[in-house]
């Protein structure tokens, strides 16, 4: 189930609790580029978000301006390590 996102004070939170609940709500998509992270005010512009070890980038203002983490940045994170915890490793070998 997605959370609603209009419903959630935005500016209380740290970027890495705003990725959490993005990953939850937001359509996160894999693609050759990196991965497609939508918009949570504007549903028709996406973000590409490159996952590095030490360098992620993310193709957001903030992310440009800050060169710190952002919140797709987070939510990308959070989205991945969701889905290799759902990996039933049992039935891999």
């Amino acid at each position: 189930m997605r959370t609603k996102l209009e419903n959630i004070n935005w500016k209380n939170l740290s970027r890495e609790e705003r990725g959490k609940l993005l990953a939850k709500s937001a359509r996160i998509v894999k693609t050759p580029k990196g991965w497609r992270v939508t918009s949570q005010t504007n549903k028709s512009h996406q973000y590409i978000v490159r996952l590095r070890r030490d360098d992620p980038k993310c193709t957001c203002p903030d992310c440009h301006m800050r060169k710190k983490k952002c919140k797709h940045i987070y939510a990308v994170e959070f989205y991945v390590k969701k889905e290799i915890n759902a990996i039933d490793w049992n039935h891999c070998y």
